[in-house]
């Protein structure tokens, strides 16, 4: 029950202290957490395959805040599934907006945008730890009308809209919320050690979380990105949150290790070293070596910055680098992202844009669940043909209005694709040309008796890993690729 804190510049070591730590606590068979941000999972997964010698089952975890929440909610039994979507969220708040009675607002509540800011006013006070009871103190507190005025119509908002999902759904705000008093109640992680690192900053909602686990939990160990030098502007955000966590542990008496400050720097180049040394530094210092490891290009616009980037990573290649060692970080890849997918093909160069799209616009996921939708619908005409055009069956719109005609004046059922004797006869029937019937039976030969004996393997088991082997053995298969 105590809290480590490793701290360094940028490459100094701190992920790798981690990664080391949990090495050692593996070793001496402890469970371990280890919490990253979202966006960090998938590095965290392949730097900790590289690095830690073996993993014991349920000896190590690696999650984000939300994640654990979830996680630890389904340990606490809470039955709650509703979680209310951004488009639920806009419903909802634009039905609280008009039968409350406002007073600052009154004439502003029809105007557009103005339900999104109460949303995002919200989602602020939840984050920040800001409730009603707060609000009306401050409000009462203040001298100014106006303010007054305004902040009176946001806490009725506030009251209304938790008043309406009360028992319905979850607002994804809460969700930390609910984690932090399940926390309080339990003792789920009370043999677990707690990693956290990649984080600069932590919103308050997190704070009360990690002094929970500080509390609970075998041991805490949190990295930062900060200099030693606690007057440096450039890491401001990160030395605020230290000196947070140092204060936490003061109010609440836990135990705080000493600071283990890393200096050493692992670039590989002396350049890049010395620039993010003295970055914002003053006074300023002089490089004196060579300066081809960093150069500096000023380009008109964007399309003509990507247009130089493209022509650089072919000179790199060419002299022989790969293309997966090249990386690419913009400040704003949305602005960027139509320029690259316009550029990077004119090069051919082979090119993974970094960014979250929704899982059930993936083509291999629409198959899936299209494959699996045929044996939930009984092989329905609409399941079949949605399966069938589902991109992975290489049919051509030919072929699929040849097979719809066939079912649409066979009405053919369930048990027929799998008849053999059955399906010659309506065959032998059908009038069409013997091409035609030819292409419909290679049509049912190639994708509805294999998806039917998927089908026969997962009927009637209930096991999750079952299911997924029966599927994982059918697209292998098929050479789903």
């Amino acid at each position: 029950m105590a809290l480590h804190m490793i701290c360094g510049r940028s490459h100094s070591g701190k992920s790798a202290y981690i990664l080391d730590t949990i090495n050692e606590l593996i070793k001496q068979n402890k469970k371990i957490v280890l919490v990253v941000p979202e966006q960090f999972a998938h590095i965290a997964e392949k730097r900790l395959l590289k690095r830690v010698v073996y993993i014991l089952d349920d000896s190590l975890e690696i999650t984000s805040f939300n994640r654990l929440a979830m996680r630890t909610r389904d340990m606490a039994g809470d039955m709650r599934t509703g979680i209310i979507t951004p488009t639920g969220k806009s419903l909802v708040m634009s039905q609280v907006i008009e039968s409350t009675q406002l007073e600052y607002f009154k004439s502003s509540c029809e105007q557009p945008g103005f339900v999104d800011t109460c949303i995002n006013c919200i989602s602020e006070f939840k984050k920040y730890n800001v409730d009603s009871e707060q609000l009306s103190k401050i409000s009462n507190k203040i001298d100014n009308d106006v303010l007054r005025f305004k902040l009176n119509d946001l806490n009725k908002i506030y009251c209304a809209y938790d008043e309406a999902i009360l028992n319905k759904y979850i607002d994804t705000d809460d969700i930390l919320d609910i984690l932090f008093n399940h926390l309080c109640n339990n003792d789920f992680y009370s043999d677990r050690v707690f990693l956290f690192d990649e984080f600069s900053t932590f919103i308050p909602q997190e704070e009360r979380i990690i002094s929970q686990l500080i509390n609970k939990c075998q041991d805490v160990y949190i990295t930062l990105c900060m200099d030693k030098d606690l007057t440096s502007e450039l890491f401001i955000p990160t030395i605020t949150t230290y000196n947070k966590l140092v204060d936490l542990c003061k109010v609440n008496h836990y135990k705080l290790c000493d600071t283990i400050w890393l200096d050493a720097t692992y670039y590989s180049s002396e350049l890049i070293s010395f620039t993010e040394k003295n970055l914002f530094k003053y006074p300023t210092n002089l490089y004196n070596g060579p300066t081809d490891d960093l150069i500096l290009k000023k380009a008109q616009n964007p399309y003509n910055e990507v247009d130089n980037a493209a022509r650089h990573i072919l000179k790199l290649v060419r002299s022989g680098m790969r293309y997966k060692d090249v990386c690419i970080i913009c400040s704003d890849i949305n602005r960027y992202n139509h320029i690259f997918r316009n550029i990077f093909p004119k090069y051919n160069i082979p090119f993974f844009m970094d960014e979250k799209s929704p899982v059930f616009s993936h083509h291999i996921v629409l198959f899936v669940l299209n494959a699996i939708d045929v044996y939930l619908n009984n092989y329905s005409y609409e399941s079949i043909f949605n399966f069938i055009k589902a991109g992975f069956n290489n049919i051509d719109a030919v072929c699929v209005s040849l097979l719809d005609n066939f079912i649409l004046k066979t009405n053919i059922s369930k048990n027929t694709w799998f008849d053999d004797e059955r399906w010659n006869t309506i065959i032998e029937n059908y009038e069409a040309l013997q091409k035609e019937k030819d292409v419909i039976c290679d049509i049912r030969n190639k994708y509805i008796i294999p998806l039917a004996m998927f089908h026969n393997k997962i009927k009637g088991k209930t096991s999750a890993i079952n299911c997924v082997e029966c599927l994982y053995e059918y697209l292998t298969d098929i050479k789903l690729s």
